[in-house]
């Protein structure tokens, strides 16, 4: 791509920095329901949460990285900042959008050894900030599974909560083991919870219909 004004490598810089953004906005909201059905699985492994503390440091290098080709662009190159700017970041996010105007070996080195590096750092602070979108997307989901399963419970008369835990109670000992809880759980968020669904098992297990 070559900028037929000046206002256009500017432009470009953004555009590639916010549609990486949204590009990863939209791959974690996907892979989050694939984590999901193996969340007991990444736990045990030991995950570790991402917070922004840690995304910081990891986008730390990368914002080095681009200044050092801004560097590059300005000094060896003689290019104007934005021209620069497109060059250190579509180096390293697209491997030369913003090719080379010069044909010394210097620049044709530093271009090679630029984006040898730069693509896999920009790749790793891509996946962290995907990997901190799912962390709370994850959390969020857990949220609306307690939140189902307590909705359920309180809108159940005690009779109604009797029958249903005595359901799941397989060996009748009038207490739940943790494999049965499981299984209570597991059945309760089935489904999106309405208020009809809260009103059909207070009919069903509440003999006073209350």
């Amino acid at each position: 791509m070559t900028p037929r004004s000046a206002a256009a490598p500017f432009f470009t810089s953004v555009f590639v920095v916010a549609g990486a953004a949204l590009l990863a906005n939209f791959l974690s909201t996907v892979i989050a329901d694939v984590i999901e059905n193996a969340t007991a699985k990444f736990q045990e492994v030991g995950k570790k949460e991402v917070d922004l503390g840690a995304l910081g440091a990891t986008a730390a290098p990368l914002l080095s990285w681009w200044l050092l080709g801004v560097a590059f662009g300005r000094l060896h190159e003689g290019w104007d900042w934005g021209t620069a700017l497109l060059f250190a970041v579509s180096a390293t996010s697209s491997i030369g959008l913003q090719a080379l105007r010069s044909n010394d070996d210097a620049s044709l080195l530093f271009c090679t050894l630029y984006c040898a590096i730069g693509v896999p750092l920009y790749t790793l602070v891509l996946g962290r900030f995907s990997l901190f979108i799912v962390e709370r997307a994850l959390q969020q989901r857990q949220r609306q599974i307690r939140e189902r399963a307590a909705k359920v419970v309180r809108d159940c008369s005690d009779e109604a909560l009797q029958d249903m835990f005595s359901m799941y109670d397989v060996n009748q000992s009038g207490d739940l083991q943790e494999q049965e809880i499981f299984m209570l759980l597991q059945q309760l968020v089935r489904s999106p919870v309405t208020e009809g669904d809260a009103e059909f098992m207070v009919r069903e297990f509440d003999t006073a219909g209350k």
